[in-house]
């Protein structure tokens, strides 16, 4: 009577089985690849997305500093052109001491 084939296990079995039927140099290149796959996974979804989201906000910081810095020199300019215009005129009482 033929023998009956065995069942092949399950999935873990059958890593292991073959795992350690491998020479030692396989199982450690496999391990390198698996990391750099990994770690790439992690990069591109996870590390850059993160690293570029902080470098908008910082950007964002920036243009609204230098919005406000505007503002503030232009209302600083019409200031000065008023004051200007006042002395021009002899109409101002003001000195520069003040």
């Amino acid at each position: 009577m033929p023998e009956e084939p065995k069942a092949a296990g399950t999935s873990t079995e059958i890593v292991l089985k073959w795992l350690f039927g491998q020479p030692f140099c396989n199982v450690v290149l496999i391990m390198i690849f698996c990391s750099i796959a990994w770690f790439g996974h992690y990069a591109v979804t996870i590390a850059v997305p993160s690293h570029l989201k902080m470098i908008q906000q910082v950007y964002e910081t920036l243009d609204k500093n230098h919005q406000t810095e505007q503002t503030e020199m232009m209302i600083m300019y019409d200031k000065w052109m008023d004051r200007i215009d006042k002395i021009k005129s002899g109409s101002s009482t003001e000195t520069y001491g003040k």
